[in-house]
């Protein structure tokens, strides 16, 4: 099943470049999508450095940052 900032996003005005709330989203996207990743990861067992550790920490915060930049981006 997919979270909701999974779900494909749907592109803003046609022809116009993105809006800096819709650059920002992308980003925080980006950014869960790397943590998705280092959890899978953990999971099946693979070793992983402290680093992707304390990424994989900040998933709650960067889920309830890309809601409360979704909330804010025009569809």
């Amino acid at each position: 099943m997919l979270e909701a900032w999974e779900i494909p996003l749907e592109p803003g005005k046609a022809g116009a470049p993105p809006s800096e709330s819709e650059k920002a989203l992308l980003k925080v996207v980006k950014k869960l999508r790397e943590v998705k990743r280092i959890e899978e990861l953990i999971s099946s067992g693979a070793s992983v450095e402290s680093n992707q550790h304390a990424k994989a920490a900040k998933r709650a915060e960067l889920v309830q940052e890309w809601s409360n930049i979704y909330s804010d981006v025009t569809w």
